[in-house]
């Protein structure tokens, strides 16, 4: 049985809402690297650095992915991958 037929506003809505979030990680990412409070203490300092740098790894890297998956909706030549598979 073939597929639906998609409506092209779909793949657009979804493109537009996958750079919003890209765009918000990058953003996100670059206001937690600049929020390095200091505490004083050397351990809890070297901890919070850790988890702040881990943050903005995680940030920029749903940047990224936001921005290829958005890339893949907004080309035809991908429509062939949004067709679900496990019909066949």
């Amino acid at each position: 049985m073939p597929p639906a037929p998609v409506d092209p506003d779909r793949p657009r809505s979804l493109e537009a809402a996958l750079r919003a979030l890209g765009e918000c990680a990058r953003d996100g990412a670059q206001e937690v690297l600049s929020q390095f409070p200091e505490l004083g203490d050397r351990q809890a300092q070297a901890a919070l650095d850790a988890w702040v740098d881990q943050l903005a790894d995680l940030l920029q890297a749903m940047h990224e992915t936001a921005g290829e998956l958005a890339g893949r909706v907004s080309m035809p030549a991908t429509a062939p991958q949004l067709v679900d598979r496990s019909r066949r």
